[in-house]
């Protein structure tokens, strides 16, 4: 009777240590809103696929510019506009990693652009793939020390709208 439990409170601090771990990792959370929008409730998060987000809004309906990663550094930046007519909440970006030559080195995917305006930009910094700093982005400046060059191809996969209530649509 005492390995039962033994055995079965040690089970369940590795199922709430897993579960603890897991919501650590996970980078999204719902902001709240500002007190001057007026909101009631929060009814939750609409999302739209870049398919359907194209056909609404055009190719240029979330732009990202300006990516930098020189070699010495452990982030990358870029700048992504809201071309759309609602607030973002989020923006899931596939960001694949590619040689000069145009072979894939890497692939990953972020959520970034948490509470963009429509028609503002935002600077978006995200942890480099690049633990051991070898790499840097072609248009980057150069580095003092040797690195290999690459390109990224960033593509927007989803984007996540807020889905409120305001005081004047009751």
């Amino acid at each position: 009777m005492r390995r039962l439990w033994t055995l079965t409170v040690i089970v369940s601090i590795g199922l709430m240590t897993s579960v603890l771990m897991q919501a650590r990792k996970s980078k999204l959370t719902l902001p709240t809103p500002a007190k001057d929008d007026k909101i009631t409730s929060a009814v939750g998060v609409d999302e739209l696929n870049a398919d359907d987000l194209y056909s609404i809004y055009g190719p240029d309906a979330i732009k990202i510019s300006d990516y930098d990663k020189p070699t010495s550094s452990d982030v990358e930046t870029m700048l992504v506009k809201n071309n759309t007519d609602k607030k973002t909440w989020g923006i899931e970006l596939k960001i694949t990693y590619k040689d000069i030559e145009g072979n894939q080195i890497h692939e990953r995917r972020e959520i970034v652009g948490e509470g963009i305006e429509p028609g503002k930009r935002m600077m978006v910094t995200l942890r480099s793939w690049d633990k051991q700093k070898s790499y840097h982005y072609y248009k980057s400046r150069k580095a003092k020390r040797a690195s290999t060059p690459y390109n990224v191809e960033i593509k927007v996969a989803n984007v996540f709208y807020y889905l409120i209530t305001t005081e004047d649509e009751q």
